[in-house]
């Protein structure tokens, strides 16, 4: 499974910021969230108890406000969650656990009362070209989804500008 959206954080609060979650309470339900310290987390429900696949510190103070593209991929076969910044892997994970994963209903932006987290909260900033694909991508395609949604420079007369 791959994951992917540009987000644009305001702040990071003491609680966090939710990508998408589902509303499902069954084994294999997700939810993709920035935690209050500024990692990209994957969450699984397991049996009813959380797994998490925590990243390394995504969004910095410098970051937010600041239009990024992020994305995990979930692959079974080599057992490995992996997620991105801008293209680019930064941080990797060993499946504990391997389930099927589905979303069912589900919100973008904010946390569904079936959640796991404890506090549910929506995004504090905005979220634009979330995608969901059923397979894993690699590095070479995550990178070309960046490289697709990103904005391009407009030359003119008094310098560059993106539209």
């Amino acid at each position: 499974m791959t994951l992917g959206a540009w987000v644009s954080l305001n702040s990071l609060g003491q609680h966090p910021s939710p990508i998408i979650s589902s509303d499902s309470k069954s084994n294999g339900a997700v939810s993709w969230y920035v935690n209050p310290m500024g990692k990209l987390v994957l969450e699984l429900n397991v049996n009813g108890k959380p797994i998490r696949y925590e990243s390394a510190v995504a969004f910095r103070k410098d970051r937010l406000g600041r239009w990024m593209h992020v994305s995990t991929t979930f692959d079974p076969v080599s057992k490995m969650v992996t997620h991105y910044v801008n293209g680019r892997s930064f941080s990797r994970e060993k499946i504990v656990t391997s389930v099927p994963l589905h979303f069912g209903s589900s919100l973008l932006g904010n946390f569904s009362k079936n959640s796991l987290v404890k506090y549910k909260r929506s995004m504090q900033g905005k979220i634009d070209e979330f995608v969901l694909f059923k397979e894993a991508f690699d590095e070479v395609a995550v990178r070309r989804l960046f490289e697709i949604g990103c904005p391009y420079e407009i030359p003119n007369a008094f310098g560059n500008f993106t539209p």
